[in-house]
């Protein structure tokens, strides 16, 4: 019996070395990396108003679809927007397929997610960006029609507080570059200057025909922020546009929604006949840059 006891309790202790052994050896095998959670859409709560201004730019998105020129690339921003935003691979897509798609964001979260995103995305996440995106200024004929100024204003912190986009980090700390800022040597410039500008702009103005409330208004100012390329040809036009005079806050603020979008094609056209400019250099190279400057429209 005693012998027994012995066989047993060696038995016993040889296996619990043998485990502990592997214990030891799975210790030595571990690699602890870094997790990264996966991605996930969670279903975003959207209220009435929140429902109302994604369809309305929604259904703005179609128009354009239609409206746009393929052959006329100029014309197309939004079409190729949607395109990339909804991830098409497909290389020809009809116009009404790509409505059909455009449908599908107000259903599932994923797709709103990435169009939502997409959108808060080329506007570098900025609010005169992304409500510029939502509701553009009019240039030309390209843009004929408009979500209202509550929906673009509603859309926009929408997007910004639940769509914000955040670029992806990588685990591989040999892909973590820090990216310069380019240091201009030289800013681009209208060929002559800012007084040839001057010049050239209010040689150029027109006054849009609107009511001037019995004279109160003084000054409609038009701030207009283009990009100069590298051959100096200008795009990519913005404009933030405010009004002066006697008038209450509220009386500013409807005149805005009803005459700002007069004013601005006023300037997008002067804009769209300018000669090229002089575009910005760094270490004597060309390169792309953002030039603002304001246009004043006087009434008194």
């Amino acid at each position: 019996m005693n012998l027994l006891k012995v066989f047993v309790g060696l038995s016993f202790l040889l296996a619990f070395s043998n485990v502990q052994a592997q214990k030891d050896t799975l210790k030595t095998n571990v690699v602890i990396v870094d997790w990264t959670p996966p991605v996930k859409y969670e279903e975003t709560y959207l209220s009435e108003e929140d429902k109302t201004a994604l369809n309305q730019f929604i259904a703005f998105c179609k128009i354009q679809i239609d409206i746009e020129n393929p052959n006329y690339h100029y014309s197309t921003g939004y079409t190729y927007f949607i395109i990339n935003a909804l991830e098409i691979n497909s290389s020809t897509i009809s116009k009404d397929s790509l409505k059909s798609q455009l449908n599908i964001v107000r259903e599932n979260d994923s797709i709103k997610y990435k169009f939502l995103t997409s959108i808060s995305k080329v506007s570098n996440n900025d609010y005169d960006n992304v409500y510029n995106f939502v509701r553009p200024p009019s240039i030309d004929n390209r843009y004929i029609s408009k979500i209202s100024k509550k929906d673009a204003e509603t859309l926009t912190n929408l997007i910004l507080s639940k769509y914000y986009y955040y670029e992806p980090q990588s685990n591989d700390t040999t892909a973590q570059k820090i990216t310069p800022l380019t240091k201009i040597d030289r800013v681009a410039e209208f060929k002559g200057g800012k007084q040839r500008l001057n010049k050239y702009i209010y040689s150029k103005i027109e006054f849009p025909k609107i009511k001037n409330l019995d004279n109160r208004i003084d000054e409609v100012e038009v701030i207009a922020t283009i990009q100069v390329n590298t051959d100096g040809s200008l795009s990519d036009y913005n404009f933030n546009t405010s009004i002066k005079g006697n008038l209450t806050e509220l009386e500013k603020e409807n005149l805005s929604n009803d005459i700002s979008y007069q004013y601005e094609n006023i300037v997008a056209k002067i804009i769209s006949n300018m000669p090229n400019w002089i575009p910005a250099q760094s270490t004597n190279k060309n390169v792309n840059s953002k030039v603002s400057f304001p246009i004043i429209f006087k009434y008194q």
